[in-house]
């Protein structure tokens, strides 16, 4: 049985969702951002026969997330999907990675440049902006500056930037935050400005500022392997 989460039963969702699972913190940090009062936000719970919570679901706008587990009735959820009408974030071209250690983590930046923890969300834009191409999306401005900044404001991601030469040149942010689990995403480096440490500088200051949180990076499959491995992380 999926059921609708309302303020009745938040708490269970809060708790199954409270997993170090990639999709259960995605899910979280929608829960944690918006709560259950919006419509471009809802959350379901499955149910097992006994009533015990198995799976959790969010739509945000059209996107689909699915959190599930052994006891997952996997019929009634792609039934469920079909009717919602939305879509799964998943891209089979995708490779989920965790940090696995944390002995590389460095955030020293060259002579010059300076690392930016709270950056202006407007340069950021138009940094990732610069960088588009294909298998790196970039959402609309409103969707983008509205999102960030109301996660930021409510402890549920973070940003962080390198200045250099007046300018920004290396973007990194968590897409997804909760209290055990973060996803990092958005890694950005201004052509012209690459293989200089600058992008690392910024994906091992957020791992540092996460403290022991499990963190995880989606990528596509045939880019920037040996760039995360380098920085401790391992395929899921």
């Amino acid at each position: 049985m999926i059921v609708l989460a309302d303020e009745n039963n938040i708490g269970e969702l809060l708790q199954l969702v409270s997993k170090a699972d990639i999709n259960a913190c995605r899910i979280a940090c929608l829960l944690e951002s918006y709560g259950t009062g919006y419509d471009f936000a809802k959350f379901w719970i499955q149910y097992d026969d006994s009533g015990k919570p198995v799976s959790a679901a969010a739509r945000y706008y059209s996107d689909i997330t699915l959190f599930t587990s052994e006891d997952s009735d996997i019929d009634e959820l792609k039934e469920f999907i079909g009717i919602t009408g939305g879509s799964r974030f998943k891209n089979d071209d995708s490779v989920v990675m965790r940090l696995a250690s944390r002995e590389n983590i460095r955030t020293a930046v060259k002579d010059g440049a300076e690392m930016i923890p709270s950056p202006d969300l407007n340069r950021v834009y138009r940094l990732l902006e610069s960088c588009r191409e294909s298998g790196f999306d970039v959402p609309r401005y409103e969707d983008f500056i509205l999102d960030m900044s109301h996660k930021i404001r409510h402890g549920t991601a973070l940003c962080a930037a390198v200045e250099y030469q007046g300018e920004y040149v290396s973007c990194a942010m968590t897409v997804a935050q909760s209290e055990s689990c973060a996803v990092i995403g958005a890694v950005a480096v201004k052509k012209g400005f690459r293989r200089l440490g600058f992008g690392s500088a910024c994906v091992s200051h957020l791992c540092k500022m996460l403290g022991s949180r499990e963190i995880f990076i989606v990528r596509l499959k045939d880019r920037n392997r040996e760039f995360y491995e380098q920085l401790g992380f391992s395929e899921s």
